[in-house]
């Protein structure tokens, strides 16, 4: 059997070093030579306690449950609440109370943030060993571990102070119970991770909105033009006592020299309903109060008066991941570098910049460490407002991509590729509603996997992700081919293969309703059983059983789609019960996934004919789905399946005669449907032309037509949209105005 890894058999020289626990003032021999490692092993951010307001109480009640937890500790809220300055204020209250120190930054995956935090590499003295690692697409994972080893034998346990690792802005890969259980580092450590997620497997603390009280102390901070109590208790019953908007609404305030009545007005002006009249469609996983903070994020910054050049330099913050970036020094990894920018009035021009959008609230400058970090909730508005576009950020990606040609060091190697990764990513998304910008995407994309061999992978299955949600699968199927070319070069790739082929089994299934359907679907069943034969050749390499369950069953759920494509029924049916099975042997559930299931078996079931256990599945789906709203960290994709299901349990009560359960379903499943989408999103195309069908088969003529028409003012508004559907409406719409004629129902 070949293993994904063989974490078992690697002794580390980490392992060797010491016999027994190490504590303070550890020294490893490396190479002969003694090297102590620091008590901070990175650079911790700097606060003082006169810029926090308003959060002693919570600073006790963390203390107290890391005191007291056995598990790690997370402390989770809405973006822009005050997380990171909670955690930056325990460090610099209790700092002397713990051994060794660490704080990372995550942006997107916890592995990466350890293994591209050069400073903690270096402190724990592992760039040689790092160095020595095989240079495959196993080196994240390998690095990983090495580093998370050696921090576990810091500070044993004769040890009367624990060491203190903070997390920051962790993402819910660090829920993988494999990945919690490496970074909780028992026994020597306590762990506090901040989130705006709600995560499983841990010890929570919510973190609220500011006390009244709190909330105008923070912002008489920054604000100093004048007091006027009243007004600024109207201003912050606006701001909804938010911190983030708090510090960016009085620094705005304060630079642009505007009095209280005049903020007020402002803020006033739009009010509630600026999304209203600005047409501003917002990311699908805010709530309603994060909605309002976005909103006047959206007013502040039209509102700031910023220059064309500070707009700029906003936008190269914007792109790149929310973490400390330097501003100069940091053997070349800091902004002036990035940007290219030389001494003398290039960098008066910039350093005036950013002097001006720090003033504003819109950057943050930590003036020990020199390093200037862009908060993700403000990342996320400046993208939305000024678009970045590749042309704008050129010079970063230039910068990058030569370090990655010329690198030598495997750390920086590794760190620039993050960058690089993290640019594509973001320019994916961003251009995901257009072909020719896609296609700019694809050359930035070509130009870092020149550099990236060992990273092309993971960047090609990022561009089948996108094709695949542009309806394009003939291209997303030409990128599977080029992905996995090289995932073939690489040693431990099985599971990328694996991947690939379930992702291949998909655009073939979606391929399905043009010419050479049997074909593809032909096309579809083998690259899936080729996935699950691969997975049954590894299964020894997942330590993690719970993952390995979950990748057979979404494999085998696939493979029932396609037989229900088939018309093999009986084959379906067999092979999603595998499926949910599987599943239900996961010691961790994944509720979405086992609704989903449900809602597969009960389709089949229900073309089968057998509509009791049609009806029986399809609740099940409803149930767990329903259950899942209420701890889902992201609510969207659940309304989409919620929707689904319940405008098959609505067809099921009609073939079951119950009229009056269906119509109730199906108005359920509409006011999802209207929920999940904006006016005119292609995406509505297809569930209204199913709603249609369903009143056509009660023979409710005219609200199918109702229905008919709003797919075509949709359709006919998207016209570059490659929109398969379009026949379809347009052949349900005869069908129905046929059978009108024939019923002798007027028109």
């Amino acid at each position: 059997m070949h293993n994904l890894s063989h974490s078992k058999n690697f002794i580390f020289q980490s392992q060797v070093y010491a016999q027994g626990n190490l504590h303070i003032g550890d020294i490893y021999h490396i190479q002969g030579e003694p090297k102590e490692i620091p008590l901070q092993l990175t650079p911790l951010p700097h606060i003082t306690k006169a810029n926090v307001i308003g959060r002693d109480t919570d600073l006790d009640k963390v203390k107290t449950i890391l005191q007291t937890s056995d598990l790690v500790v997370l402390m989770n809220g809405i973006g822009g609440i005050g997380k990171t300055t909670l955690a930056k204020y325990f460090i610099a209250q209790f700092k002397q109370e713990y051994n060794y120190i660490a704080w990372v930054n995550n942006t997107a995956n916890i592995k990466e943030a350890f293994t591209n935090d050069i400073a903690l590499i270096d402190s724990l003295h592992l760039r040689a060993e790092l160095e020595s690692l095989p240079k495959n697409d196993q080196w994240v994972d390998q690095a990983f571990r090495l580093i998370l080893n050696r921090m576990r034998q810091l500070g044993g346990n004769q040890s009367t102070q624990k060491n203190l690792l903070i997390i920051d802005n962790a993402g819910e890969d660090i829920e993988h119970t494999q990945t919690l259980d490496q970074i909780a580092l028992r026994p020597n450590w306590k762990v506090l991770v901040t989130s705006r997620e709600k995560l499983l497997g841990f010890t929570e603390y919510e973190l609220g909105f500011l006390s009244a009280d709190a909330a105008q102390q923070l912002f008489y901070l920054y604000y100093r033009r004048e007091r006027a109590d009243t007004l600024v208790e109207e201003i912050l019953e606006i701001l909804d006592y938010h911190t983030l908007l708090i510090e960016v609404v009085s620094k705005t305030a304060q630079s642009l020299r505007w009095d209280l009545a005049e903020l007020l007005t402002h803020l006033k002006k739009k009010g509630l309903h600026i999304s209203e009249s600005a047409k501003i469609k917002f990311p699908h996983n805010y709530n309603q109060k994060v909605w309002n903070v976005f909103e006047y994020l959206l007013e502040m910054f039209s509102l700031a008066n910023l220059s064309d050049y500070e707009q700029w330099v906003l936008m190269q913050f914007a792109v790149l991941p929310s973490i400390p970036i330097a501003y100069e020094g940091q053997n070349g990894e800091n902004i002036l570098d990035f940007l290219q920018i030389e001494k003398g009035a290039a960098k008066d021009k910039f350093t005036t910049a950013t002097n001006r959008v720090v003033e504003k609230g819109w950057l943050f400058w930590d003036k020990l460490g020199d390093r200037f970090r862009m908060h993700q909730l403000l990342q996320e508005v400046l993208q939305f407002k000024l678009r970045p576009t590749i042309e704008d950020c050129k010079t970063i990606i230039t910068t990058i991509a030569s370090n990655l040609r010329h690198g030598n060091d495997i750390v920086k190697y590794e760190n620039n590729a993050y960058l690089g990764t993290h640019l594509t990513n973001y320019f994916f998304c961003k251009y995901e509603d257009n072909e020719l910008n896609l296609t700019k995407t694809g050359e930035l994309f070509s130009k870092y996997t020149d550099y990236c061999e060992h990273h092309i992978v993971g960047l090609c299955m990022e561009l089948v992700y996108t094709y695949t949600t542009l309806n394009r699968p003939k291209l997303g199927i030409t990128e599977i081919e080029r992905g996995t070319y090289w995932a073939r070069q690489l040693p431990h790739s099985h599971l990328k293969m694996i991947m690939f082929n379930n992702q291949l089994s998909m655009l073939y299934r979606d391929l399905k309703d043009t010419s050479g359907r049997e074909a593809y679907l032909s096309k579809a069943e083998k690259a899936v059983c080729q996935s699950i034969n691969m997975l049954y050749y590894i299964s020894d390499g997942f330590p993690d059983k719970d993952f390995f369950y979950a990748q057979q069953a979404a494999h085998y759920n696939n493979l029932g789609l396609i037989y229900e494509e088939m018309d093999r029924l009986d084959d379906a049916i067999k092979t999603m019960r595998k499926a949910r099975n599987l599943l239900y042997k996961c010691k961790k559930r994944a509720p979405l996934l086992v609704g989903s299931f449900h809602n597969n078996l009960a389709s089949a079931y229900l073309r089968q004919g057998r509509v009791k256990l049609a009806f029986n599945n399809a609740k099940k789906a409803v149930n767990y789905l329903i259950k899942l709203m209420s701890i889902a960290r992201d609510h969207h994709d659940v309304k989409i399946n919620l929707e689904n299901t319940y405008r098959l349990l609505a067809y099921i009560l009609i073939v079951d005669n119950n009229h009056e359960k269906a119509i109730i379903n199906i108005e359920k499943s509409l006011d999802l449907l209207e929920d999940i989408y904006p006016d005119n999103h292609p995406l509505k195309v297809h569930p209204l032309n199913e709603i249609a069908n369903f009143y056509f088969l009660m023979q409710k003529h005219e609200i199918a037509l109702d229905f008919i028409q709003k797919s075509l003012v949709i359709i006919k508004a998207n016209p570059n949209e490659k929109n398969h559907h379009f026949n379809i409406t347009e052949n349900l719409r005869e069908a129905i105005l046929v059978d009108m004629k024939e019923k002798g129902v007027s028109i």
